[in-house]
């Protein structure tokens, strides 16, 4: 018993604490108006103080919300009608009142308080021999209906209702049922040009006028007109009224021309752009990377070439090709890496001195040199003099 008073304090409590409903005052300002939710039950009839509620109970009830019974009612016989069981629990509330919770526990397909209510199904409650289907709600239902018959109870005969022809411009007519009313609706599938409920709206299509020139193909979609053109390889822009600068730019079929697109001061251009091959440069791929032709550098030797970026077309760049040289291999020299090192063709250190030979990088008119320079002697033990000949 005690630890039942202490649960129904802490509810007391918490619906005292809980925030309720505000309502409007007399004068526009909001007052607390804590029976707006009527939280009382059993016929119980709310009280609204200034800071919360009470509850006045009806006979033979009592509680917080009325929602205990000062009798044992599972005592009066047939109390949970409809041959219902009658459960009862007893409680100490305050002040030692005992009061009781009862509750009936209803056979199938009934429900209420002391189970006095039958489920509509029952009843045969959808005519015209139509089938009742209880719904997982209790109490609700849906009637599913006999051919030439609708409704929420199967009473209305099903109406033609494509015989009118409601769909217009050809629109094709469909009778369909409408599930949240159980009533039969028109469902118009439109052609062409025409939108709408009945068909009666027509489309507009932004291709009417021809928009696309140059033999672009133009494709309508939406309903506001809206259209995109499919542009030939020879034309570009929203309309296909650019000619494609690739057209006349062949680059000389040694690179691809891709479309480079700029805008100045808000005007939008098109220019073709040549992307040559690796040993190819210039604005139209004409000019040949010299590094390219054949033994350019002897011996092994790696040519390397300047290369020049230039602009024009508002900003488009090509390359252009500089001044030559050729990267040697170390016993190796010349223009061309045409020259062996002295110390192989002419080894001047004697008495087996280790011959050292630099080169030098030599800038001339047509590119850079790797030039040798004079031979040096490292003597072995004992020997001195420039080319170790001195003992």
């Amino acid at each position: 018993m005690e630890k039942t008073f202490l649960l129904f304090l802490m509810v007391a409590l918490f619906v005292k604490c809980h925030f309720l409903p505000v309502g409007p005052g007399n004068n526009g300002m909001p007052v607390n108006d804590f029976c707006l939710m009527n939280q009382c039950k059993n016929g119980g009839i709310c009280k609204s103080t200034e800071f919360s509620f009470y509850c006045e109970c009806s006979n033979g009830f009592t509680g917080s919300f009325c929602e205990f019974m000062m009798d044992d009612k599972c005592k009066i016989e047939n109390y949970c009608e409809n041959e219902g069981t009658c459960h009862s629990s007893q409680m100490l509330l305050p002040n030692s009142i005992v009061a009781y919770q009862v509750n009936c526990m209803c056979k199938e397909d009934y429900f209420g308080d002391r189970c006095q209510n039958k489920h509509p199904c029952l009843e045969n409650i959808c005519q015209n021999n139509g089938k009742c289907t209880k719904s997982w709600i209790l109490g609700e239902y849906t009637c599913q209906c006999t051919k030439g018959f609708e409704g929420k109870h199967c009473d209305l005969p099903t109406p033609n209702l494509c015989d009118s022809n409601p769909c217009a411009n050809n629109g094709k007519c469909y009778q369909v049922k409408n599930k949240s009313t159980s009533m039969s609706e028109v469902f118009c599938e439109c052609i062409g040009k025409f939108k709408g409920l009945t068909c009666s709206e027509e489309i507009t299509n932004g291709c009417l006028n021809n928009p696309c020139s140059n033999n672009g193909t133009c494709v309508s979609y939406g309903e506001l007109g809206m259209y995109y053109c499919i542009c030939p390889k020879t034309h570009l822009g929203k309309h296909c009224q650019i000619e494609n600068p690739c057209n006349v730019k062949s680059c000389n079929g040694k690179g691809q021309c891709n479309i480079q697109e700029f805008i100045t001061n808000g005007i939008r251009t098109f220019v073709g752009k040549c992307e040559c091959l690796a040993q190819f440069g210039g604005n139209e791929c004409e000019l040949e990377n010299p590094c390219y032709k054949t033994d350019v550098c002897k011996n092994g030797g790696i040519c390397e070439v300047e290369r020049h970026m230039n602009h024009v077309n508002g900003g488009i760049g090509f390359v252009t090709f500089g001044l030559t040289s050729c990267r040697c291999p170390k016993l190796y020299g010349g223009k061309f890496c045409e020259i062996l090192s002295p110390c192989i063709t002419n080894n001047p250190c004697q008495n087996e001195g280790y011959c050292n030979v630099e080169r030098s990088h030599i800038w001339e008119n047509s590119g850079s040199v790797d030039d040798f320079t004079k031979p040096t002697c490292d003597c072995k033990l004992g020997y001195s003099g420039e080319y170790c000949e001195m003992n």
